[in-house]
Order: structure tokens, then sequence, then C-alpha cells
């Protein structure tokens, strides 16, 4: 499939620790062997950008979001995008997420859906360039066109080794475990 989008975001500082924010996206995916997956996309989003401490900065933001399918599906809803940034230390840093949007699986069915996602991620640097990460992401898909809803957890270990400052090697394992009722 063929996706195109564009997006826009404005962030007008109130003080020095918070702002806020106005994000938009608008795209069009198109699938050459379902035309009736092709959609149109808008997602309108607004919140605060959060310059808390030292140690806490990220962007929280809520809104609208709408899709639009050649097949006449539409599905809209509550629009989440959310990542704020913890500095535990100067070698360890925690990310925490939340988004929720539609999607659709790409297969040969027309099956859009809502995925709602949250998850925290750690990441340590133990040497100048060897950088440990661990993380989880948890959430729902719930299917628009069908009965059918998704709970999926994603568990991922990590290390990255920076050979110099352009090359570096990483290694992965994940495990995602998807149940559906």
């Amino acid at each position: 499939h063929t996706e195109n989008g564009v997006n826009g975001s404005v962030e007008a500082a109130i003080s020095p620790r918070l702002g806020i924010v106005f994000q938009a996206r608008a795209d069009h995916r198109e699938y050459d062997t379902n035309p009736t997956l092709s959609s149109d996309g808008q997602t309108y989003l607004a919140g605060v950008a959060l310059h808390l401490t030292d140690l806490v900065e990220g962007r929280v933001t809520v809104g609208q979001f709408t899709r639009d399918y050649d097949s006449g599906e539409s599905v809209s809803g509550l629009a989440i995008a959310s990542n704020v940034d913890w500095y535990v230390t100067q070698l360890t840093t925690v990310h925490f997420n939340a988004n929720r949007n539609a999607q659709e699986d790409g297969a040969t069915a027309n099956n859009p859906y809502v995925e709602s996602t949250y998850g925290v991620r750690a990441d340590h640097e133990l040497l100048r360039n060897v950088i440990l990460m661990a993380g989880v992401q948890a959430g729902t898909r719930d299917y628009q066109a069908i009965d059918r809803n998704d709970q999926f957890t994603s568990i991922e270990l990590g290390a990255d080794y920076m050979l110099n400052r352009r090359v570096g090697l990483s290694a992965r394992y994940r495990r995602d475990d998807v149940t559906s009722d």
C-alpha cells in the first residue's frame, strides 16, 4: 500500500515550563490489492507541552480522529497522542506513551479498528557506547466491521553497541501476545 500524509504542529509557550500544543494530520492510504480499504483520515489534537523540571518533559494531547474508507465505512472517535520522558539519572531515561487512533490490518477483508496503546520503556547507558533498553506495551484493538476485540501485550529487551559516531549494532528480543474474543 501507499500512504501519503502531511503533519503540522504549533507550540506556544505559556511559561518556561508549560506550553499549549496544536497538532493536525491528514493522510491518504491507497491499497492496490484491496481498493475498498483505501481511505482518507484526519486527526486533530490539542494539549500541553510539559517541561515540568529538568527531569520531566513531553507532550500530552487529545482530540478527534476520522477515517473515511472507499467502501463507505467510516471510523471516528477520541484521539490520544502522549509521550513523556523522565530523566531518572544522567544515564537512565524512562519513556511513557499512550496513543489512540484508527488503523487497519491491510488484509483482504475491510477490517478497520480503533487501536489504544500505552506503554513504558527504560533506556540505560551502561557504557558510553553501550545502551540497554527494556519496555512493555499493551493495548486493545476494537474492530469496527466485525465482532472482534483484541487485547495485546509486547515485551522488548535490547542493547545498542555504538562502534563509532556513525555506526552501531542493535540486538532486540521481542515477545508479542494477542488474545481475541
